[in-house]
């Protein structure tokens, strides 16, 4: 009968061990820095440019992050700030401090839409921007990118900043060196 009862209690051990918990998130998304790089390219008229490309992860706990293009009307409409999903400003590090880069065509995004499959809704992604930049954009070497995203349910992330990048370090990556 002991025998039993110890057989009993491991196999419920290995059960219950098995048994694995589902993490829960929350509805607010989360964002975080997770890479840069940067290259000497061409644009689509063949103008010389550096593209930088800022890899944002995200995790959003209901799984409502991106809009369908069909989502222009109300909180959404082109006159809305929430027209856009994702926004990114550009820092310079001038005299040791960042200063915010003012930029013709600022850097707000429509992440494309997301429809999480199954009963777990939470969305783990990573958002790759692709930023052009023009000969003379930059009046130093070091920059940074403060970021926010907000989802249909219009809850706004914390706004997360970049590390220091260094735009000579990254171009000479690429195989070219900064001008």
């Amino acid at each position: 009968m002991k025998q039993f009862w110890l057989i009993a209690l491991a196999i419920t051990l290995m059960l219950g061990s098995s048994c694995k918990k589902l993490e829960t998130y929350p509805e607010i998304p989360q964002v975080s820095f997770k890479s840069f790089s940067m290259s000497k390219t061409s644009d689509i008229l063949g103008n010389e440019v550096d593209r930088a490309i800022l890899s944002i992860h995200v995790i959003d706990g209901d799984g409502d992050i991106g809009l369908q293009e069909s989502d222009t009307i109300g909180v959404f409409s082109i006159d809305s700030v929430f027209y856009n999903d994702l926004f990114i400003e550009l820092y310079e590090k001038i005299d040791g401090k960042y200063v915010k880069k003012p930029l013709i065509v600022p850097h707000n995004y429509r992440v494309p839409y997301v429809e999480p499959q199954g009963q777990i809704k939470t969305i783990k992604a990573d958002i790759q921007v692709q930023m052009d930049y023009t000969k003379g954009t930059f009046d130093s070497d070091t920059i940074m990118y403060r970021f926010w995203l907000v989802d249909r349910k219009l809850h706004v992330s914390d706004t997360v900043s970049s590390p220091d990048l260094s735009i000579s370090y990254y171009l000479s990556q690429s195989g070219f060196s900064a001008n």
